[in-house]
């Protein structure tokens, strides 16, 4: 293997500064048979996706053919001997080294343009925020609107961590509350449904960190099993 000496370039165009690095190796084969050239990996930084990413090429096997007029001489100790290799079958050779020499450019190519451009914003969140459907559920509740205060309710608690009923298992006015509610639904009563009781226990539904907080509060202050 006889490598070269790297050829570094710089070129500016309207996308930016775009700069190159382009190495070379010749490879002298000194048997015939099949010979499998590495595969060639290039590792990129994509700042598009922010992910790093690779170029690669496969393994390539090739076939040496053997020299029919290429003649051995003796090996005499006095004066060494000089071997002329037909240079029409080091082709496959130099193919391999302007692969690689195409492929190092390439891959630092696109890495420099990735670089150039801006950073992928993240997309702004769309449709009502969740304080406003805070308030489109409390104003059903106050205004007694069982129709209402169920479609409010449900786009709500689309945006909080957790299922509705998952809250009313851990929070008992809550699911108080919502029986009364989808009592009034499928009741003829439904019309003198009062909403203050529901619209309560939202406010006062605790987080599920401060349930947690004060879980492992009353864990830590119980007394040991075994004593010492």
């Amino acid at each position: 293997r006889y490598p070269d000496q790297p050829q570094l370039a710089n070129q500016a165009n309207d996308n930016g500064l775009v700069a190159s690095r382009e190495e070379r190796e010749a490879l002298v084969a000194n048997r015939e048979g099949e010979i499998t050239l590495p595969a060639i990996e290039v590792l990129w930084w994509n700042t598009a996706t922010d992910k790093l990413e690779r170029s690669s090429l496969p393994t390539r096997k090739l076939q040496v053919a053997a020299n029919p007029n290429l003649e051995t001489l003796p090996i005499e100790v006095a004066s060494p001997t000089v071997r002329e290799v037909d240079n029409a079958h080091l082709w496959p050779w130099q193919l391999s080294t302007a692969l690689l020499g195409l492929t190092t450019l390439l891959g630092f190519t696109l890495w420099w343009r990735a670089r150039r451009q801006p950073p992928v914003l993240p997309s702004q969140q769309t449709g009502p925020s969740q304080r406003n459907l805070l308030d489109d559920l409390k104003r059903s509740c106050l205004a007694n609107d069982s129709q209402a205060t169920r479609h409010a309710l449900d786009a709500w608690a689309r945006q909080q961590p957790e299922t509705l009923a998952d809250m009313a298992a851990r929070f008992i006015p809550l699911s108080e509350a919502l029986d009364g509610l989808n009592g009034a639904l499928y009741s003829e009563s439904g019309q003198h449904w009062q909403g203050r009781n529901l619209w309560l226990a939202i406010r006062s539904l605790p987080a599920v960190e401060d349930l947690e907080s004060t879980a492992n509060l009353d864990t830590s202050a119980l007394p040991p099993l075994y004593p010492r």
